[in-house]
This record gives C-alpha cells, sequence and structure tokens, in this order.
C-alpha cells in the first residue's frame, strides 16, 4: 500500500540519499504524478510517483516529462500495457536498486525494463531467468528474450541446452504452440533433442493445427505442410520412425505427398538400403549429458608458459558403467583463440584411444549460477569408455590466463553414472561431455 502519512523527521532517521530515496518509494508524500494500472480481478490500481526520481533513471520518462512533447499539466497516467505488480517492481528498483521478483512477474518487468530503457534492470532479469529456465517454461522464456534489444547469449544458450535437456516436456507445453516458424525449424534441426523422432513429429503437427485454429484455416495435409514450411518438414527424421508409427500417425497426419510416401514405405520394406530421397536416414544423438566435476569456476586460474606457450593438464577417470565419451569442455580465456591437442588413452595398456588437435575460439558457457569461457573439444569418433576401467584425459592448450575450478570432486553422478576422478591435475576438464552407451 502506498504511503500517505509519513513518520515524523523522516529524513533525519535515514542517513543517505538511497535510504531517503527509498522512503519515498510508492509514498504519496511529494509525489507529482500518479500511474494508473490493472490490478487483481482487473480492478484499476494507483502508484503515487515522483517526476525528478523517475527521470533520473530513465531517458523515456525523461522526455515523458521534461522533453519538448512533454505535457506539464500530465498528472495521471494510465498503462494498458502491464499489470500493477511490475510496475510496482520497476518503480521499486527505481528508487532503491532493489527488486523482488516472482515467476510471475519477471517476464513483465523484463518488458517494463527495455520499454523504459534500463539496462541494468534487463540484465537482473535475465540473471533471475537463468536460474529458473525449465522444460515447462523455455520456450516462454526464450520467447521473450529473442525479441529484447539488448540480447544475452548466456540465456540463450541456456535456453537451448533446457530444450536439448528437457525436450518432451519443452514441446509439450503450452507456449511451444505458439512460437514463430523460424523458431521451430530451428529447434526440429537440432541433432542434439532428446526425443522420439515420432512424438517430435506429433508435436509439429499439434502445432500446425493450432496455427489453423489462430488463422482461421481449414484443416488438412496441404494446409498444415503450408504452414510447417518444406525446411521444418525435412528436418524430420521419418526413415528412422517405426513402420507402425509411420503408418498410423504420419499417414493419418497427410502431411507428405505420394511421391514421399513411396520413397519412405520403399525404404521400410527394401533389403537395398535405398535411402529415401530429402529426409535424414540417422537418428539424433540427443543431447550431450554435461559431467560437472568442480563445485564452482574462478576467473584466472592457470597461465601458459615455456617456449611453446602451452600447458598441459591431465586428468584420471573411470564409470561404473559404459558411455561414449564425445569429448570435453575445456577452460580458456575471454575472447581467445586456442591450439589444443585433446587425447584419451587406456591407463592398463597405455594405448591411445583418440587423439584430437584443432584451432578453437573462446565462448560463453553456463556453469550452474556462473557464466564462464571455454571450448569444447569434440572427437571425430565418440570414445568408449568400458566400465570399471581407469582413462587418462590429457591436452595441451596455448593461450593466457584462464579460468579454473574449485572444490573438486572426487565423484560425481550425472544422468544415471557415477564418474570417479582421481585428480592428476586440478585446473581443467569442468566438464566431460558423453552419451549412454
Amino acid at each position: 500500500m502506498a504511503v500517505s502519512n509519513p513518520e515524523e523527521n523522516w529524513q533525519s532517521a535515514r542517513s543517505t540519499v538511497r535510504e531517503r530515496t527509498k522512503f519515498m518509494f510508492n509514498n504519496s508524500l511529494l509525489s507529482d504524478v500518479k500511474f494508473v494500472t490493472t490490478g487483481s480481478h482487473n480492478s484499476t490500481t494507483e502508484i503515487p510517483a515522483h517526476r525528478f526520481v523517475l527521470s533520473i533513471g530513465s531517458p523515456v520518462f525523461l522526455a515523458m516529462f521534461n522533453g519538448s512533447m512533454a505535457e506539464s499539466t500530465l498528472d495521471v497516467i494510465v498503462l494498458s500495457d502491464c499489470e500493477y505488480d511490475a510496475l510496482l517492481e520497476l518503480f521499486r528498483y527505481m528508487y532503491s536498486d532493489e527488486i523482488i521478483f516472482s515467476r510471475n512477474n519477471v517476464l513483465q518487468v523484463l518488458y517494463l525494463a527495455e520499454k523504459y530503457i534500463i539496462p541494468s534492470l534487463v540484465s537482473k532479469c535475465f540473471e533471475y531467468l537463468r536460474q529458473i529456465v525449465e522444460g515447462s517454461n523455455v520456450f516462454c522464456v526464450l520467447n521473450h528474450v529473442l525479441r529484447c534489444h539488448q540480447q544475452d547469449r548466456l540465456l540463450i544458450d541456456r535456453c537451448w541446452e533446457i530444450i536439448d535437456e528437457q525436450t518432451p516436456v519443452a514441446i509439450q507445453s503450452d507456449e511451444f504452440f505458439t512460437i514463430e516458424r523460424s523458431l521451430l525449424e530451428k529447434l526440429v534441426q537440432r541433432d542434439s533433442l532428446t526425443v522420439g523422432e515420432i512424438e517430435l513429429f506429433r508435436a509439429v503437427d499439434k502445432w500446425a493445427l493450432h496455427q489453423c485454429e489462430r488463422l482461421g484455416l481449414v484443416t488438412n495435409g496441404a494446409t498444415k505442410r503450408k504452414l510447417i514450411g518444406e525446411g521444418i518438414l525435412s528436418a524430420i527424421r521419418f526413415p528412422v520412425m517405426e513402420e507402425k508409427e509411420f503408418a498410423s500417425v504420419i499417414l493419418a497426419s497427410e502431411v507428405l505427398v505420394p511421391l514421399e510416401v513411396y520413397d519412405l514405405v520403399r525404404h521400410f520394406f527394401s533389403t537395398s538400403g535405398t535411402p529415401p530421397r530429402g529426409f535424414l536416414t540417422i537418428k539424433r544423438t540427443g543431447g550431450l549429458k554435461h559431467c560437472q566435476r568442480f563445485g564452482s569456476v574462478v576467473k584466472f586460474g592457470w597461465r601458459a608458459y615455456g617456449a611453446d606457450h602451452e600447458k598441459e593438464h591431465a586428468l584420471c577417470l573411470s564409470v561404473d558403467e559404459a558411455i561414449k565419451m564425445q569429448g570435453v569442455r575445456i577452460f580458456s580465456c575471454n575472447s581467445e583463440q586456442h591450439v589444443v591437442t585433446l587425447m584419451v588413452k587406456d591407463v592398463s595398456t597405455n594405448t591411445l584411444l583418440a587423439k584430437k588437435t584443432g584451432t578453437f575460439y573462446s565462448q560463453l558457457f553456463q556453469y550452474k549460477s556462473v557464466g564462464f569461457y571455454g571450448i569444447n573439444v569434440l572427437f571425430d569418433e565418440p570414445v568408449t569408455l568400458e566400465k570399471d576401467t581407469n582413462y587418462l584425459v590429457s591436452s595441451s592448450l596455448s593461450g593466457s590466463c584462464s579460468w579454473r575450478g574449485e572444490n573438486a570432486l572426487e565423484y560425481v553422478h550425472c544422468s544415471g553414472i557415477t564418474f570417479r576422478f582421481n585428480k592428476v591435475t586440478n585446473e581443467q576438464f569442468p566438464e566431460i561431455l558423453f552419451t549412454r552407451e
């Protein structure tokens, strides 16, 4: 509730300008403007404010109250594009640098922070969203973030990681059926989705049905195909589906033309292995699993040395069930190019199982709630790590100061696999990238 009767000598009790300004938040004392917005049950609610405070916090409010087009007599402003709770939090931040986020208000606060050009609040919204994004809300978050003028690569990447890891949940959410076709195309083109191909198609088909209803179009195969588009349809891997799934779901949808159906049926029942035209015939790899072996990451850990400006790192590990090791994520320096050699050996036989050498550019990754710069080094072919066998992972890496890990873990349980790490060096390899056998 807005404060209407100020306490006596309230200035004396607050020693800083910030404390005194905070006291004026949602306070009718000296207020020279009121904002009317929607409250609970569609009721209208007033928030008292002060032109001076809003003007020094936002160029939009400055222009509204003091620009050449400002209306000096304007003392009540009606806002129909936001709710009371979100506007109240916007003003709380402008008066006190404090914010009370919730899952219900953060996207509206983000919208207002962009609208009134308050980049520091936009960044705080992004930070909060990175903490709460999950499969059930990922498309809602991603839709909003992609529309923002101020982009957050870390949050966008985190959304795609969630989509990869929780694909079935994400594509069944209500927000999925409202995404743009361009975003749907990016989704179905990802090799890293963890969902059966028939379930992915069902979601795409439902998306098309929703578009038909939204646009008032006749629902049939031809209309759905036009709405889906050839780019999306060609990215669906029909050849990897089961014959029964294809017959009961795909044929019933009527989105394929007769020649495509003929090619696919011939593929299913032919022994010649003739691939159907226009469709990929290999299953998606599924999202890479990320085994994180540090409690936290910090900036600046190691520094390259020696004539070749490289530093070597090594780590011994074993797993309790067989996995396919796809590669590792390595700490690197901000926006820097690195020459990397990565190797995996069987310790008991000293056999080299895989080696990868190349030049890589660092990029920003998410590690729990922190962002760090690193590189993904993936082998050309995955390496099978057998159960209860010791393997040595080693790398040489050129470059300057890098991030490093803290609180290394000896045991890590990840996606049903228990990793055991023997710390040969404790500076590198924040994540082991793998898939299940």
